[in-house]
């Protein structure tokens, strides 16, 4: 049972093409409203600096993100540095031995952009 099980998984993911996405649903409008709920002052270091900067961005920038992300859709490309990613081990206590996996816990950092 196990290996037709297998056998379905396997034959479904070479046949699976994903699912009818309307792209023009993708507008400057929504790219708009997704740059103005980013959380501000919560990244550090360049990363924090660039959603700070989206405060204060020229309309055109909407209309080239809106474009990129389209563009990401129709070819199925995503851009290496969208999945780029730091990684921040934290004890989740003080009093916790810092050798242990379990006893730590994360902060992610991601581009802002791929956020958005």
């Amino acid at each position: 049972m196990r290996d037709y099980t297998m056998f379905l998984l396997r034959n479904f993911f070479h046949t699976y093409s994903g699912d009818n996405f309307d792209c023009n649903c993708i507008n400057v409008e929504l790219v708009d409203k997704m740059i103005r709920e980013l959380k501000r002052g919560k990244a550090a270091g360049l990363d924090g600096l660039m959603a700070e900067h989206l405060d204060f961005y020229h309309p055109i920038v909407c209309v080239l993100l809106s474009l990129l992300f389209r563009f990401i859709v129709v070819y199925r490309f995503v851009p290496d540095d969208f999945g780029a990613k730091l990684v921040i081990p934290l004890l989740k206590s003080e009093n916790l031995d810092s050798t242990v996996s379990g006893n730590c816990g994360a902060i992610t950092i991601s581009p802002c952009v791929s956020k958005v």
